[in-house]
């Protein structure tokens, strides 16, 4: 097999310094041929750091990678991390989540990483550049892994591992959803994984298999799952993909059945060592996660072909909103290669038509809706659909690198073929489908790329192998052609998600913490008790853990049902997977321990009963004098106590806990009990003394009170209902109303004093007015 080797052309017959550069690392690359994979690494790396930086990340701009899920959960994990690192934390328990509960769980799922290490190695106030610099690195990785797999396999030349590596390093889905780093190290291993299948059966080798797996499920074991399923299926491609003289050489008896047998016990071995990491996992979803949505497994196709094609071409960013498809663009040069691939008869057969079946298997999966689900993990994905994608970028990557290896095999047009029929699927989604497909970028840039593309690789297949020097410069000219798509492809990418989701600023980040630290670590140096604290104005729903105090506000996917539904019930904003400090009151805040409130409102949003302690440059805090210990006796009369509502129990287990209370009423019924009263304590009593006004609003004539818009309402239309206390006689008036109109824009004005959101995703608790 030729390899077409990369260098500069002549100038007039003579040698320039561009030339002498080019024959020196080809001298280079022939006295260490690893070097490539050096070069397969630096590549990709450079070209994901351009893009990051031609979207303003600072330091070329005031943006931050923080994005979706970064920008709201994970930088948070990361702070608690490096924490730990640093001895100020424990990877056991966080009383920094909603109340306090198991962090193995978090760190299963999202830090698990070696590499999430790497925030250690920077200043605390960098932590932003930290995740920058991580996922370029994971970037270059997934590259390096890829061209040794390439390198070991295959055995391939300098141009076919560069150019693989690098359309692997950069498919769509390492762009996209990089801001979800805990995936991608299953992105990077899958190549080494694959390789250590191959070894596996064709050789008895069992360690880089073995060790690159249980890598891969510690990491994530949710992506690690899938990883198993995709282990699991292209085994048996991958076996009969091997000639019967290859993988069995000495034709030995029932080898089909000792080598799959070997397949099994190795991936049970790599499961086990990853046990340390799933058992706690595994402890953390039990608290809900597993009821955390109800699975549709309906047999029913999730788009159509048309659209699945779409996303193969350039600049074909859909969204990772719930609607969104697949993530499977992984270069022009890959669709062009795929069918000279399938025509190449240097390439066996049975290895051709396993890997198209492997691919139609992989786009059946996507488009069937139960297996799909499963491969998802018996759960429906909340928002960033089908998380496994990148496995079929790798199979055709592949398959584009095996074509690309025997490109002079090839009849000469073929590549002729393969770009009119790229460009008639061009035409055909164009018409159909125009409302979606970007003209300017995906329809002229993909078109574009389909010729310059094409003409090299035509080049390079005709091209004598007499004329080193020019197959040289084609070579050359392909990579960076390559390059030039990839990277733009990823500013693509990168603009778009940030159009569609948002990115944060860095000072978004960095000025808030600045801000916020400093004076949690002042309370903490003053008062060295045990207590929580908490804050009204929040950055996120995670910020104590950035932070470093004890609170209730959180979001993480491995939630606790049991306390978000507790607080709840309490009048706190919390539902599904998070809890907020939004509806608390001095009778909710001296239960749960809540000693200092920060705030930034020159409105005063707390219980005149807490105490001023803190205020410098628009940061104020008060403290709770009421605030109880973590811990405390009580009667015996709150055994058996449940807020559950009574609808979910049986008649007998049922308690006064009804939700046809209002919290007020409920928590007076929790004080009675835990005093151990004879008669309901008033320590909520109902305040009658006001007068109400409506607009566009109606009362409901049920018996309770109950608001509705009137008839004829319309989108877009607004209702307002106005209560104006007569006397408060200096008592403090807490409001509770529930709300099934819960959206964005809705607001709650406390007479001229301070408006803020209410009734839309997590404000709906209890209101200090």
């Amino acid at each position: 097999m030729a390899e077409i080797e990369l260098i500069s052309p002549t100038v007039d017959g003579k040698k320039n310094r561009l030339q002498r550069l080019g024959e020196h690392f080809l001298a280079q690359h022939k006295r260490h041929p690893a070097l490539i994979c050096l070069w397969a690494f630096l590549l990709p790396c450079t070209l994901m750091a351009l893009a990051h930086a031609c979207i303003g990340v600072w330091p070329f701009g005031q943006m931050s990678v923080l994005t979706l899920d970064l920008n709201a959960q994970y930088v948070f994990f990361f702070e608690a991390l490096r924490s730990f690192v640093y001895g100020d934390g424990s990877l056991l328990y966080s009383f920094s989540r909603s109340l306090g509960g198991e962090f193995l769980g978090i760190y299963a799922y999202y830090l698990a990483s070696p590499l999430s290490y790497i925030v250690a190695l920077f200043p605390r106030e960098n932590i932003t550049e930290a995740l920058y610099f991580m996922f370029v690195l994971k970037c270059g990785l997934s590259g390096l892994t890829f061209a040794v797999f390439l390198r070991r396999k295959d055995r391939t030349g300098p141009l076919v591992t560069l150019v693989g590596a690098t359309l692997y390093a950069l498919i769509g889905y390492a762009t996209v959803m990089q801001h979800n780093t805990m995936w991608f190290d299953n992105l990077i291993l899958l190549p080494l994984i694959v390789l250590g299948l191959y070894e596996l059966i064709l050789y008895r080798k069992y360690k880089l298999y073995t060790l690159s797996l249980a890598l891969a499920i510690l990491s994530n074991f949710y992506i690690g799952y899938m990883t198993c399923l995709f282990v699991g299926l292209y085994s048996f491609f991958l076996y009969f993909s091997l000639s019967p003289i290859r993988r069995n050489p000495k034709g030995q008896k029932w080898h089909f059945v000792r080598t799959f047998a070997g397949i099994l016990f190795f991936s049970l071995v790599a499961v086990l060592m990853a046990m340390i990491i799933i058992i706690p996992a595994s402890y953390a979803l039990s608290f809900g996660k597993n009821e955390f949505s109800v699975p549709d497994f309906s047999l029913r196709l999730r788009f159509d072909l048309p659209d699945l094609f779409k996303q193969f071409l350039f600049c074909s960013y859909d969204t990772v909103r719930p609607e969104g498809l697949p993530i499977v663009y992984c270069g022009i040069p890959t669709l062009l290669l795929l069918p000279c691939y399938f025509i190449c008869r240097r390439i066996r057969l049975r290895e051709r038509v396993s890997h198209a079946l492997f691919a139609l298997l992989l786009m059946f999966c996507f488009s069937v809706n139960t297996i799909d689900m499963i491969w998802h993990g018996f759960q429906m994905p909340n928002w960033l659909n089908y998380r496994y994608s990148f496995m079929l970028c790798f199979v055709l990557v592949y398959m584009a690198c095996r074509g690309l290896s025997h490109l002079k095999a090839i009849p000469k047009s073929a590549l002729l073929l393969s770009a009119g029929a790229l460009l008639t699927g061009l035409c055909f989604v164009t018409y159909y489908d125009y409302k979606k497909v970007d003209p300017v970028f995906t329809v002229f840039g993909t078109a574009l790329f389909c010729v310059l593309h094409t003409a090299l690789l035509s080049l390079l297949a005709v091209c004598p192998k007499s004329k080193q020097s020019r197959q040289r410069c084609l070579s050359a000219l392909l990579v960076a052609c390559v390059s030039l798509e990839l990277g733009l492809n990823a500013i693509y990418d990168l603009a778009y998600l940030w159009d569609d989701v948002g990115m944060a600023t860095r000072a978004s980040y960095t000025d808030y913490v600045a801000k916020w630290r400093p004076i949690v670590e002042q309370i903490e140096e003053t008062d060295r008790d045990f207590y929580r604290m908490e804050k009204l104005p929040y950055r996120r729903m995670n910020d104590p853990s950035a932070l470093g105090f004890r609170g209730l506000t959180a979001s993480t996917s491995t939630l606790n049902a049991d306390v978000i539904a507790f607080l709840e019930y309490m009048g706190i904003s919390a539902d599904s997977h998070w809890s907020e400090y939004c509806g608390s009151s001095p009778v909710t805040d001296s239960l749960l321990g809540i000693r200092y409130v920060m705030d930034d409102s020159t409105a005063r949003r707390v219980s005149q009963t807490y105490s001023l302690c803190y205020e410098k440059d628009n940061a104020i805090v008060y403290k709770n004098p009421y605030a109880l210990p973590i811990a405390f006796c009580v009667s015996d009369k709150v055994n058996g106590i449940s807020f559950a509502p009574n609808d979910e129990k049986e008649p007998d287990e049922r308690t006064h806990f009804d939700t046809t209370y209002s919290v007020f009423e409920r928590m007076n019924l929790l004080l009675t009990a835990i005093l151990g009263a004879d008669e309901t304590l008033s320590v909520y009593v109902p305040f009658l003394d006001y007068t109400s006004e409506r607009d566009n609003l109606v009362l409901s004539s049920g018996g309770y009170y109950a608001y509705y818009y009137i008839s004829g309402y319309t989108e877009g239309d607004k209702g307002t209902l106005t209560f104006t206390l007569q006397d408060t006689n200096g008592k403090e008036v807490y409001l509770y109303m529930p709300s099934q109109y819960m959206t964005d824009g809705n607001t709650l004005s406390v007479g001229d004093d301070y408006q803020m959101p209410w009734f839309n995703n997590s404000y709906y608790g209890t209101a200090y007015i």
